[in-house]
């Protein structure tokens, strides 16, 4: 028998994690056009898109910290 609670869960987070691709891939575009523009040189390009990456991956991952619940996606694991 699936558990509805358990299976809405999952589509809740399949969700959030196919909508956080296509954002980052908008604002990766986005980001990358800035970089282009404003860092021409290719030394500072590439210092750009790795500090751009770093921000990005730090700030996504306090959200999501906001948005889990850890010790329910523990105890999911743990099953």
């Amino acid at each position: 028998m699936i558990d509805k609670n358990l299976f809405k869960k999952a589509i809740t987070y399949f969700l959030f994690g196919s909508f956080t691709i296509v954002i980052a891939l908008a604002w990766n575009s986005a980001f990358t056009e800035l970089i282009q523009r404003y860092l021409p040189n290719k030394e500072h390009n590439i210092i750009g898109k790795f500090a751009y990456a770093l921000i990005l991956t730090i700030l996504f991952i306090f959200i999501a910290s906001l948005f889990f619940d850890r010790t329910s996606f523990e105890s999911y694991i743990s099953k």
